[in-house]
């Protein structure tokens, strides 16, 4: 994206594809393409920028030097969305809908109720400066937005719930940003240097030292314009990177390899994929907005209901194929073993009976055989009273010795819940007990090392779940949590990280919001565990985010475990 505009002199004439010879069809490259020709569908404007796909089919640009923002619908009707956008340059469809919208003009991030047409600021500026001219934007799972300032050389991160931040600083024109489709990546395409850079995101907000990617293929007859613009990527990580000098789209691997690049008759400055199937490239050029249908598939951000689990720094992949290979139990059981936090009925709200599942979340919980209220269904087992306050598998007050002494109110052993079950996983929520009773650091590692070899020793799947903030003893709980990371970084287990997940939507309001005391919340906030899994919801209620972040979970590992898919 730019600042300095070449403006075509000419008036807005809005054209139809079908009015322009599309140009003829270039060798594709394998597995990404064309798998067509690239059809001008719309052009007249003065410069074109900032595409952005939503859920329906619909794409949104913008046309900076008018001051508007237009929609295409899935019919490739144009209409226009905004006027007087104040230079409105990048875009994208956040988790609630809303256009997220770089203005320029204004200095602000902000966002745009695409129904209403009711702006809200998001952003104007930082640590009480000026926020320079956004740029372009892109936003994680957690809702946050990482968007760039040229003309101050920065990077920033407005997290969904705080003030911006400055992440990067010093840089050469940073224009297009983008993270990989794992969001352990953050990608800059800088319009003032050829290299194309990629850092290490340690959390939300936090990144590491850069690398260069690859570096931009350069038309020598233009050797002043090193940089490129906007970017996007599909489910393979394959980047699309605009390279305006060549009037092309440079494709490259996740691993910095060029894999060929695709021609436009005008200068690229944008491009993202949307339709329903996510297969067509949609492409801002100068005066107009092309389409190109393509073998890839499109990697969406923003636009999902929901965020997924955050990410573990390792890999657990590989570990738990070996794991998975000795299994010889009962598909499909999840069993869940913990204490209050477990045994409470909020817990498993979402998953019996929530609104707003998804294909794949109506597809894993099929699997996990939920509401079949019996020895494989796990929500049962864990929330089903054989006595006051002690379940099939969760008995209130759980430690973590007790994990092999059996609990005070009955709960069988370990070993005895996995002979019984022969679970394909086990969630575990055990600490927060042992941190309020004064356990030592050394014992508590001890014991969940202990727990951990007997899963896996059954070929079982564990899926260990950090604790809650403890407000009373916020160090202790950090040092077991660091703990629960050190122990499953060793044997490449799973971890669905609920500190950083609490922490992430809410840096200083956790409590009382999404915590009480030792407790998570339901509804005492106005929120309400069986809700859609908006990221507003989930920031009410801490029982329908850890039942949510669960689902998802046992669904990202049975997909890249158990079904060897990405």
């Amino acid at each position: 994206m730019r600042r300095c505009l070449s403006v075509m002199a000419c008036s807005l004439v809005v054209m139809s594809a079908l009015t322009h010879a599309a140009e003829p069809a270039m060798k594709p490259i394998p597995g990404v393409g064309p798998a067509g020709e690239i059809a001008k569908l719309h052009t007249g404007f003065k410069f074109t920028e900032g595409p952005a796909a939503d859920g329906n089919g619909n794409v949104y640009f913008s046309d900076i030097p008018n001051n508007r923002i237009h929609k295409v619908d899935a019919d490739g009707k144009l209409s226009t969305l905004l006027e007087n956008s104040e230079g409105c340059n990048g875009l994208m469809v956040d988790a609630r809908g809303r256009l997220i919208a770089c203005q320029g003009n204004a200095k602000k991030l902000i966002a745009l109720d695409v129904e209403t047409k009711k702006i809200s600021v998001l952003s104007d500026g930082f640590d009480g400066k000026p926020l320079g001219t956004p740029n372009d934007l892109v936003i994680d799972r957690t809702g946050g937005i990482y968007f760039t300032a040229p003309d101050i050389s920065a990077v920033f991160y407005l997290p969904s719930a705080g003030k911006a931040v400055r992440v990067l600083d010093g840089l050469p024109r940073p224009n297009g940003v983008l993270l990989s489709p794992d969001e352990k990546i953050l990608y800059v395409l800088p319009s003032g240097s050829a290299d194309v850079l990629a850092y290490p995101i340690e959390r939300p907000g936090t990144i590491g030292k850069a690398k260069v990617l690859c570096k931009l293929e350069q038309n020598p007859k233009q050797a002043s314009r090193l940089g490129g613009d906007g970017l996007t990527l599909d489910t393979r990580g394959n980047l699309y990177l605009t390279k305006p000098s060549l009037k092309a789209i440079q494709v490259v691997s996740p691993e910095g390899k060029t894999l060929g690049l695709i021609e436009f008759p005008e200068e690229p400055s944008n491009c993202t994929f949307g339709g329903k199937d996510l297969k067509t490239l949609y492409v801002t050029a100068q005066s107009s907005l092309y389409t190109v249908k393509m073998e890839a598939t499109g990697h969406r951000f923003g636009a999902t209901r929901s965020e997924e689990p955050l990410p573990e720094a390792w890999d657990y992949t590989t570990a738990m194929k070996k794991v998975a290979g000795k299994f010889r139990g009962n598909e499909g059981v999840v069993i869940h073993l913990g204490g209050s936090m477990t045994i409470a009925n909020p817990y498993g709200t979402w998953p019996r009976s929530g609104k707003g599942k998804t294909p794949d979340d109506t597809a894993i919980l099929k699997w996990m055989h939920t509401e079949a209220k019996d020895k494989t269904d796990g929500w049962w087992l864990c929330r089903t009273e054989l006595e006051h306050y002690r379940a099939y598998t969760s008995e209130s007050g759980l430690k973590s010795a007790m994990l092999f002494d059996g609990g005070k109110r009955g709960l069988p052993t370990l070993e005895k819940l996995l002979d019984e079950y022969k679970p394909r996983m086990v969630t575990i929520e055990c600490g927060i007990y042992d941190v309020e009773d004064g356990v030592s650091l050394d014992d508590y590692r001890k014991n969940m090392g202990k727990a951990l070899d007997l899963i896996l020793d059954r070929g079982a799947i564990p899926v260990l779940n950090t604790i809650p903030p403890f407000k009373a003893q916020l160090d202790r709980t950090k040092q077991f949590n660091d703990a629960l990371r050190e122990l499953s970084k060793e044997r490449g287990i799973p971890v669905l990280d609920l500190e950083r997940e609490i922490f992430t939507r809410r840096p200083e309001d956790w409590f009382g919001t999404l915590v009480d005391r030792i407790h998570l919340t339901a509804g005492q906030n106005g929120g309400n565990p069986g809700a859609e899994p908006t990221a507003e919801n989930l920031r009410k209620s801490g029982y329908q985010l850890r039942g949510w972040l669960t689902v998802r979970k046992v669904a990202e590992i049975k997909r890249r475990v158990l079904d060897d898919q990405p």
